[in-house]
């Protein structure tokens, strides 16, 4: 080994230089790199202080808030730089990714192009077009799950999607599954439904979606329903923003929703925000008017924080809570007053080319406003396999006790398991 005070050092005094700029911009680089984000931000403001026109500088600040994730800034900052040094081919690909990140993929697109005029060879620059080219081209999913629950619930659904951008900013997919149930192997039902669904994306960044579709099914109940989805959600670059959606959807789930012919209309508003530290908080209330034997009416509010507390895990807390207006025998979970309160673990990572994730659930629920508080939980686990970019086949295990994933029983006891096969893949 050699020895380590043979290589060349600065003399301390350099080190300690508040104005050092080579320093200052090392010691920015290394502080981002290993996540301490808002101590690289004091660095690189440093460096502005002494020269505001340092390229360098101007790209290291853009790119840590863009790390932060304050898309709006980033974008002030990446554009300013692009002001000031229309040639410097790296400014327009952070743009890109921060544009790309508040998924507004058109003008991502252009800076991405822009970004390949101005360096070619760049290596990173090509691996972003490429990924951004791959989200063009026709795709694919399907999936095949088998599902049991504690009411003697099974259920088999085949799933297929396909779409495509026709131009950035534009998707287009349809949506097909077939579903086959019976209560206890008897009264077998089955239901197939197909949507198209189209979403356009206007600057800078709001994101309207659209769909269209019918369900056939063999209950008594009804034979043939429409779909329809209409839905705007906010930039995503803001630190705060929320949907609105409006669906029309049969439910048809189980052998006994499908024999009744359930109809659900349900109108939902959500909120979201980031706070600091890395906290996400989410919010919605909605109202669904269920069609089944006679009208019902279920009003549904829900609250969340979430925080990733390493690159590998997230811990959050989450309460939901719903009630009916009535208590039928139609087929689905209508108690007059339900609530959960869960404390979600996720865990993801990669295995040489495979992926793994977990969650963990545990929390509490009541059931009823007569019931009493119990425990509940829910697990979950995948993994998935790429065979190629674009490309992916993976195995899914989910179970749960909570009432919330439960159809027509009101008992806290409630158990459901469900597993099944998924693939994807791009053209």
């Amino acid at each position: 080994h050699r020895d380590l005070h043979s290589f060349p050092t600065r003399r301390s005094s350099d080190l300690d230089d508040p104005e050092d700029r080579d320093a200052l911009i090392g010691l920015a680089r290394v502080m981002s790199w290993s996540g301490a984000l808002d101590s690289a931000a004091i660095v690189y403001d440093r460096v502005l202080q002494l020269d505001p026109s340092d390229a360098e500088a101007l790209e290291g600040r853009a790119r840590v808030s863009a790390w932060q994730g304050q898309l709006k800034e980033a974008e002030r900052r990446w554009r300013a730089l692009i002001v000031l040094r229309p040639d410097r081919g790296s400014a327009h690909l952070g743009l890109a990714q921060t544009l790309r990140w508040q998924g507004r993929v058109a003008p991502a697109m252009a800076e991405y192009q822009r970004a390949a005029q101005l360096a070619p060879t760049d290596r990173e620059v090509v691996q972003q077009l490429e990924w951004v080219h791959r989200t063009m081209q026709p795709r694919g999913r399907s999936g095949l799950t088998f599902e049991s629950d504690s009411d003697d619930n099974n259920i088999t659904s085949i799933t297929g999607a396909g779409g495509w951008r026709p131009r950035p900013g534009t998707d287009v997919q349809f949506e097909l599954y077939v579903r086959t149930a019976s209560i206890n192997g008897t009264n077998r039902r089955s239901s197939t439904g197909l949507m198209a669904v189209a979403a356009h994306q206007l600057e800078p960044g709001w994101l309207v979606r659209a769909g269209l579709g019918v369900t056939a099914s063999d209950g008594s109940g009804a034979n043939g329903r429409g779909r329809l989805l209409a839905a705007l959600s906010s930039p995503g670059r803001n630190r705060g923003g929320g949907t609105l959606r409006l669906a029309h959807l049969p439910l048809d789930y189980t052998a006994l929703l499908i024999e009744n012919g359930v109809v659900t209309t349900d109108l939902d508003a959500g909120l979201w925000f980031l706070a600091g530290a890395g906290i996400q908080l989410n919010g919605g209330l909605s109202v669904t008017w269920y069609q089944g034997t006679e009208p019902n009416r279920r009003l549904a509010g829900r609250i969340s924080a979430r925080r990733r507390l390493a690159p590998s895990w997230t811990v959050g807390a989450v309460l939901r809570a719903f009630g009916f207006h009535k208590n039928l025998q139609d087929g689905y979970f209508d108690p007059d007053l339900y609530w959960l309160f869960e404390v979600p673990v996720s865990w993801q990572r990669t295995f040489g080319a495979w992926r793994v994730d977990a969650l963990l659930a545990p929390g509490l629920q009541k059931v009823g406003t007569g019931g009493s508080v119990r425990g509940a939980g829910r697990a979950a686990a995948s993994v998935g396999y790429p065979l190629a970019p674009g490309r992916e086949l993976g195995a899914f295990i989910r179970f749960s006790s909570t009432g919330m994933d439960g159809f027509s029983t009101a008992d806290a006891d409630y158990r459901s398991l469900s597993f099944g096969l998924s693939g994807s893949w791009v053209f």
